[in-house]
């Protein structure tokens, strides 16, 4: 080994050693403070590439998720009206079979149909015209939506919500329980109709409920997984930064004092010059 004054190769050599300690332990705490194991594109720019894109997801899919129980919650102001309206039907029909005997008089199918038409006619109407969801009418002129439960722009489904009007569920009106005995089953008739559409109705309405039901299940799986794979792009392994750090650390200690020592070094020309 040649022996020279004007370049010290020890020297370069241990500096360059004590610098990439330096640097691996500065990455190591970098890594352990935020707990990410990309803090920046030159970490891994082919990484952040893919986590960019799933922290996009991520967000979409909860989004896509709160607009899912959204829907499930319009759908159950909707389905609690109708159940408000077999009430009203259940009443109107005891009160047609009642005004049907003859025990009865005419006086007393009067005051019966006066209770008949406030319910069956005026509260009706009331409660369709007031079921609305964030000032949309839900139970009148059979409104369309549609809901967006996915992350992309043709994933939406889309649900009518079915009259609740009274005229429209009886298919026709809801008749007359002061009439003569020989008109007066028709409101049983009609009432029964009513039943049947407000089934019919609930049923469809509800169904759809469901299917939301299991939408919002499927999206929070997806965000669950998506959420895991964005972890084991992204996040840091304590386990192996820590042992990383305890060896940089060794490293820097070691470069550091190997550097002293190899700055004595060109003192030894002094001894060969004496």
């Amino acid at each position: 080994m040649t022996i020279t004054v004007n370049t010290n190769i020890p020297s370069v050599a241990a500096s360059r050693h004590l610098v990439s300690a330096t640097a691996q332990s500065a990455e190591a705490m970098s890594r352990l403070a935020s707990g990410l194991r990309i803090n920046g594109a030159s970490d891994d720019a082919a990484g952040l590439t893919v986590a960019t894109r799933m922290r996009a997801d991520i967000a979409s899919l909860n989004q896509a998720l709160r607009n899912v129980n959204d829907a499930i919650s319009m759908i159950g102001v909707y389905l609690g009206a109708a159940d408000e309206i077999e009430k009203i039907f259940v009443r109107g029909r005891e009160l047609a079979v009642q005004a049907l005997n003859d025990t009865y008089t005419q006086i007393d199918r009067e005051n019966a149909q006066i209770e008949y038409q406030a319910i069956v006619r005026d509260e009706i109407f009331r409660i369709k015209s007031q079921t609305t969801f964030n000032t949309l009418p839900l139970a009148d002129n059979h409104l369309q939506v549609s809901f967006q439960v996915g992350v992309r722009g043709g994933d939406s489904i889309s649900l009518t919500f079915p009259s609740l009007n009274a005229g429209t569920l009886m298919n026709g009106p809801p008749g007359n329980l002061s009439e003569t005995p020989l008109n007066g089953d028709y409101p049983i008739t009609a009432l029964d109709e009513g039943l049947r559409s407000l089934n019919e109705a609930r049923i469809r309405v509800a169904g759809f409920s469901n299917r939301l039901e299991y939408t919002a299940q499927v999206l929070m799986r997806a965000s669950e997984n998506t959420n895991s794979a964005l972890s084991r792009v992204t996040d840091a392994d304590y386990a192996a930064e820590t042992a990383a750090l305890a060896r940089s650390s060794v490293l820097t200690q070691a470069g550091s004092a190997m550097l002293a020592q190899t700055n004595q070094t060109p003192q030894y020309v002094l001894t060969l010059l004496r």
